[in-house]
Formats: structure tokens, C-alpha cells, sequence
């Protein structure tokens, strides 16, 4: 078992995997992705057998260096394209808006900016590289990134002469699942596959207690608050369903659908980090039913405003999604998780209609109504929510 942050798992463990495997294919190697401070704690609590960190972020573990990564300074075409000469400075950035990440996330970035006294102006904290990288694409401020982290992502780098850094002049070339699939580019099959497969390695992640949102709790709140617009002893039941999912430090997404999956060089990226949580894979699967069949059940043509795609297309993405992620369950169980997935689902939708006004409105009371009737059809059959 194998800790690592982001930049060593897409850069440099698929060709040590492979590697090894050749040689010793009788020993299984497992993969865990996480922050910095995710890998230090699965190596002290004995999660994983060692990992790969940053000298800075260590800390009182043992540690190996054998390789230097030279940080990058990360800007939009516009200002590469006005600034004359390929460097920057400290005195420079100090002036300038930042895309931060959180200092868990890279030691090395928070430790340039206390060195230098950067103190950083921002709104933009996010979490992964490439939510990173799309912000400061959209002209939101300036990054810092380590050069392996830039290897993977098809951008023109300019080295600087003195002290290690560049300026990133051309940025992201990559699609969406969704447009994709809109356009016609990828067989629905290949794309479910591909989404599927990137969603199972990222359930795969143990994450430290407390470094996300317990996805258990929020469906809490969703329960609680349908109190007074739910039979007494339906809420009940709905409530204890809930609270009765056991706590699960596996990692989730929160808002997994088309449009957060991009496709670069043949490699699946995920965006929008900011949902991040940990929790059961039903909670998953209930927001991954609203985006493709609950959200537009009422009005088909929210599917093709939304993700770009018929209702229809939208209803057999998660037919085949579900499908592939029970690898192969039979019928009568995929009915029975799919049933799971839209009381979680129909819960969260009747709240976020009713707190937006739902009521006061004819769509919204349709909506609300259809969620309702879903539940109390369904709340009776389900005496749990886990699979």
C-alpha cells in the first residue's frame, strides 16, 4: 500500500506500477491518492506501508529526497502576453490577486510564500491542480505549482533563468464528459466506462477524520428539514434511514456528474472540488440520480440546458453508470440501489425546491408534489439505505 500526492500518482506510479508488476506480478500494489497531510497520517496510523511526501511537509517522519521539483508561477495568456520578458518576482506577485490551495494540499507553495512574505490576496481557495489552473485560466488571479504537478497538463512552460521559475502561456486544452457526449466525439458506453472507473478510484481514497464534510450529516439536515412536509411516520422512518448509514471515511465528490468529469490527453480529470466530503457511496449515487433523471423528471428540457443533452440521453447515462459501478449486479439488485439513491435523492430535491420559493411557484409545487409522491412510495419498500 502506496501514499501519494497528486503530481507522483499521474507522473511517475503508472510506469512504477507497470514496472513492478513485470517483476513481481504475485504482489498486489494499492494506491492511495490524498494531500499531504492525508499521506502523513495513513503512514503514521499504518494505512499504507510508506509513501511519497514533501521534505517540508515530513515533518517527524523518516524521510528519503531523491528528486527536486522547481515551483512555477502560473499566469493568464492576457498578462503573459503584455508582460515583457519571461520572469517574475516575489515583489511582483506580491501585488497580484492569488489561486490558492490549502496548505495540506502543498507544503512547498505555503512555505515559498511565508519565505518570501507573500501575503496572499485572495478569494479562491480550492483543493486539486486543475480547479487551480482553470481559475487562473479564467483570469482570477496568479498560482504557484510545482513543475511535476505541470507535467501531465498540456500547457507551454517557460523556464526562468534565475531562481527556478516560469510563466504558463497556453492553457487547458481539454472537454468536458458532457461535451463529449453532446457533440458525439465518445460512444456513451466509453464515456459511462471512463466516469465510472475514475469515480471508483476516488472512492477508493481513505480520507483523515475531520479534513472534509461528512456527507452523513448534510443528508441529515436534508431529512430533518421535510419534518413538516412529510407524514409524521414517514419522516420517521426517512430520518432513521439516514441515521443509521454508518460513518465511512471513503471520499466523495458531492456533485459527480458530465460536467465535472474533462478529458485531457486521454486522461480523466476532476473539477469542482469544492463538494468534496467523505461518506457512503449512496449518497453519491442519489446526487449523481438527481443531475441525470431527478432535477429534469418534471421539465426534460433542464437536462439539455444543464448538461447539454436530451432527458433521454441523461436517463441512459445513469441507467449504464449505475450499472457499471454494481459491476454487473443483477437486475433486481440494481433496482433495489437505485431505489436507495432516489429517496436520498427526491429528499434533497423537495428541500432545495421548498427553500427556494417552490412553493410560491407552479413548476415548484409540481416538483415538490413529484418528489413527494416518489417518497411516500418508496420510503415504505426501503428498510435500508446500504449495499
Amino acid at each position: 500500500k502506496v501514499g501519494c500526492f497528486s503530481s507522483v500518482c499521474t507522473s511517475w506510479m503508472p510506469e512504477v506500477i507497470k514496472s513492478f508488476r513485470e517483476e513481481y506480478p504475485e504482489i498486489r500494489i494499492e494506491i492511495f491518492q490524498g494531500t499531504y497531510d492525508d499521506v502523513r497520517y495513513w503512514i503514521k496510523n499504518g494505512i499504507v506501508d510508506f509513501g511519497f511526501l514533501s521534505v517540508s511537509s515530513a515533518k517527524d517522519l523518516k524521510i528519503e529526497p531523491f528528486y527536486r521539483d522547481p515551483l512555477l508561477c502560473i499566469v493568464p495568456r492576457e498578462m503573459a502576453e503584455e508582460r515583457e520578458g519571461d520572469s517574475i518576482t516575489a515583489e511582483e506577485m506580491s501585488k497580484m490577486q492569488f489561486v490558492v490551495q490549502r496548505k495540506s494540499t502543498d507544503a512547498d507553495v505555503s512555505n515559498y510564500m511565508k519565505a518570501n512574505h507573500l501575503e496572499v490576496q485572495t478569494n479562491y481557495h480550492v483543493v486539486d491542480d486543475l480547479s487551480t489552473v482553470v481559475m487562473v485560466e479564467s483570469g482570477f488571479g496568479i498560482c504557484l505549482m510545482p513543475e511535476l504537478t505541470m507535467n501531465d497538463i498540456p500547457y507551454d512552460v517557460v523556464r526562468i533563468k534565475e531562481g527556478g521559475y516560469a510563466s504558463v502561456f497556453e492553457l487547458l486544452n481539454a472537454k468536458s464528459f458532457a461535451q463529449l457526449l453532446a457533440k458525439g466525439e465518445k460512444p456513451i458506453d466509453e464515456i459511462a466506462k471512463m466516469s465510472i472507473d475514475l469515480l471508483k478510484l476516488i472512492h477508493s481514497t481513505v480520507v483523515k477524520p475531520g479534513s472534509m464534510p461528512d456527507m452523513k450529516k448534510v443528508a441529515l439536515n436534508w431529512a430533518s428539514f421535510l419534518k413538516d412536509y412529510l407524514p409524521e411516520e414517514y419522516y420517521t422512518k426517512l430520518y432513521s434511514l439516514v441515521e443509521a448509514v454508518p460513518e465511512d471515511l471513503h471520499m466523495m465528490h458531492g456533485d459527480y456528474h458530465l460536467k465535472n468529469v474533462m478529458l485531457q490527453n486521454g486522461e480523466s480529470l476532476l473539477i469542482d472540488m469544492d463538494t468534496l466530503c467523505h461518506g457512503h457511496p449512496i449518497f453519491e449515487l442519489a446526487s449523481m440520480y438527481n443531475a441525470y433523471c431527478g432535477y429534469s423528471e418534471t421539465d426534460n428540457s433542464i437536462s439539455q440546458s444543464f448538461l447539454g443533452i436530451p432527458h433521454e440521453t441523461a436517463v441512459e447515462f445513469w441507467n449504464k453508470s449505475l450499472r457499471l459501478y454494481l459491476d454487473g449486479a443483477d437486475e433486481e439488485t440494481v433496482k433495489s440501489v437505485e431505489e436507495k439513491a432516489m429517496i436520498i435523492g427526491y429528499t434533497r430535491m423537495m428541500r432545495r425546491s421548498i427553500r427556494r420559493n417552490g412553493l410560491n411557484t407552479e413548476a415548484g409545487r409540481i416538483e415538490i408534489q413529484n418528489c413527494k409522491d416518489h417518497l411516500l412510495e418508496l420510503i415504505p419498500k426501503v428498510d435500508t439505505l446500504l449495499f
